[in-house]
């Protein structure tokens, strides 16, 4: 019977510097927590082009030929891409570079490559291309007209006091149809190999063998590259239909902007009376001052709550500083890193894109209403917050906001939780050290009150005498 089958992905697209299993079968399973690094690992092997002789004297030829003639040379036919090459190792006990995950045992190993044109990244979506000044003008007249008639792309009136949310529908449904055609995705290259072996089985690993793992090899990537290009062409209608949801959001929020300012500025003023006014501590000053900017935040977050979700449900990540505020957010209702990372790899605490979606999906706004940062500072449950804004310093807001404005209300409302919490645990060390003085001062007086007392028995005593 033969050992079950892995493949093994590169963690970089070409030569990897690592390799994982991202799949195994039967009893194998335990190889999906192990990873091979280099220098170790023959299978690297598997994914260096062959190098063909002559090819510079060939081009080297081609010039002279055209210079001695005087007259361009028909261009020969590019030559076809090359072979990945099959790494066959016929006895695995005198191959230092393998690397054994068991007990080593006799027997054979080979490995067949395939390297296909990946569509599941965060740069898969084309960037638009730009347009010239004069075209958007006429972009930005057709839209207010548009607006100003209360028509849809089909020309079609909208009843008085449809709101934006109307005007969403209406422009989702048209900006992406299913026969729009789809620009081809950007691709980046994305090494897999296809392994298996023969240890202690006693037989040899025939020519058949090899074919068999190649063929294989050559229908996997025929499914991945059909199949990643499937989701990219979801994806991209998905992103098309997002502008028309993501300018409802701004509306929205933008409507709501004052009266959520004012809402929280009211609650500020009534806590920081209770507190003594203009006269309460520096870090009760801070403590409000902060909540207040993260009720605002998520006030504004609750009306963009739908395009949040919507996010959330997209295959591809938003970028980079989005994924590292929610990824903040999240940490901040009690999801630990590892909850939200890739269980599969290497460094397992390092922010997953699937797992911070889903997490994000299950009610993060609700988690967010619920969450204090007094209790969080007094319970020790929320992150550091030095290291919380030293990570949300790199990120760029521009380009958050540019994702989205229920993103950039995430990162404000992470911003002013760390602040938060930051206030809160000042507040909680002042007040302890206040309550430590009062007792010590209380039991000062009492050893002093005592004191007196013994005294006063003393003198007492001899006046008896």
């Amino acid at each position: 019977e033969e050992e079950p089958e892995e493949e093994e992905e590169g963690e970089e697209g070409g030569a990897a510097s690592q390799l994982r299993y991202v799949g195994a079968s039967g009893s194998a399973q335990a190889l999906k927590a192990k990873f091979v690094v280099q220098p170790a690992g023959i299978t690297f092997d598997a994914w260096k082009l062959p190098k063909k002789e002559g090819d510079e004297e060939e081009e080297e030829e081609e010039e002279e030929e055209e210079e001695e003639d005087g007259e361009p040379k028909p261009k020969r036919q590019p030559p076809p891409p090359p072979v990945l090459p099959v790494v066959h190792v016929r006895n695995v006990l005198r191959e230092p570079r393998l690397r054994f995950h068991d007990l080593p045992r006799l027997g054979e190993y080979v490995a067949a490559p395939l390297r296909y044109a990946s569509l599941d990244h965060p740069g898969c979506i084309p960037p638009e291309p730009e347009k010239e000044e004069g075209e958007e003008e006429e972009a930005a007249d057709a839209d207010a007209d548009a607006a100003d008639e209360g028509e849809d792309e089909d020309g079609q009136g909208g009843e008085d006091g449809e709101g934006a949310d109307g005007a969403a529908e209406g422009e989702d449904a048209a900006s992406a149809p299913e026969d729009e055609p789809v620009p081809p995705g950007v691709p980046v290259s994305r090494d897999l190999a296809i392994c298996f072996d023969t240890l202690g089985q006693d037989r040899r690993v025939g020519a058949a063998d090899i074919s068999t793992a190649k063929r294989w090899a050559d229908k996997l990537k025929a499914a991945l590259e059909r199949t990643e290009r499937a989701a990219y062409e979801a994806e991209f209608r998905a992103n098309k239909a997002a502008v028309a949801a993501e300018a409802a959001a701004v509306a929205e929020v933008e409507e709501g902007k004052e009266e959520d300012a004012a809402a929280a500025a009211e609650t500020k003023a009534a806590a920081l009376e209770e507190a003594g006014g203009e006269a309460a501590p520096e870090d009760v000053q801070a403590l409000l001052g902060a909540e207040e900017r993260a009720a605002v935040a998520l006030a504004g977050l609750q009306r963009a709550q739908s395009r949040l979700e919507g996010i959330a449900a997209r295959l591809v990540p938003p970028g980079e500083g989005a994924v590292t505020a929610l990824h903040t957010a999240l940490r901040y209702t009690g999801a630990s890193e590892e909850s939200l990372g890739d269980a599969g790899a290497r460094v397992k605490t390092r922010p997953h894109w699937p797992a911070v979606a889903a997490a994000t999906a299950s009610g993060l706004v609700d988690k967010l209403k619920e969450w204090n940062a007094s209790e969080a500072a007094a319970a020790g449950t929320a992150p550091d917050s030095d290291a919380v804004l030293a990570a949300l310093e790199g990120v760029d807001s521009d380009a958050v906001k540019g994702a989205s404005v229920a993103l950039f209300l995430v990162l404000e409302w992470c911003r002013a939780a760390a602040e938060a919490v930051a206030a809160a645990k000042q507040k909680q060390a002042r007040e302890e050290e206040e309550q430590r003085a009062a007792a010590e001062a209380a039991a000062a007086a009492a050893a002093e009150g005592a004191e007196g007392a013994a005294e006063g028995e003393g003198e007492d005593g001899e006046d008896d005498e």
